[in-house]
């Protein structure tokens, strides 16, 4: 700011040291307070989007399975996703695993987190309706 005289009292006015001090600090505490609440929003952000893909493959099991009989282990080559398939933004990985040995009756996806979603835990769903805890 600019110092510009008081021309009543002869004084300087503008801002001291000592305010710009605690503007820095304040900001500085509303940012401590802030910070971690906003990764944790993006954290919560990626789960909602390793859901849906998450969702979308197994509606594409419940066709395939409806057509065969049995689930895919083979995303790529029986349900025509990308090799290796992953979440749009890059945040997830997905695999499917049989359920139960022999015929496969039961699938289930792992969507793995990677890059920015790295610190979640992973989500799972297969074809019972089971879920990981920390399903959104």
């Amino acid at each position: 700011m600019k110092n510009t005289t008081d021309k009543k009292n002869g004084r300087m006015s503008g801002m001291t040291l000592i305010e710009i001090l605690i503007v820095v600090a304040i900001i500085g505490i509303i940012s401590a307070i802030a910070y971690p609440s906003y990764t944790s929003h993006l954290l919560r952000a990626g789960r909602s989007e390793g859901v849906a893909i998450l969702l979308e493959v197994m509606e594409r099991q419940e066709n395939f399975y409806r057509n065969n009989l049995t689930y895919s282990v083979a995303l790529s080559a029986d349900l025509s996703f990308a090799n290796p398939l992953e979440s749009e933004s890059g945040r997830y990985l997905i695999t499917a695993a049989p359920c139960d040995t022999g015929i496969r009756r039961c699938v289930a996806l792992t969507a793995t987190a990677q890059n920015k979603q790295a610190g979640d835990m992973n989500l799972t769903l297969d074809s019972r309706g089971n879920k990981s805890a920390n399903w959104p």
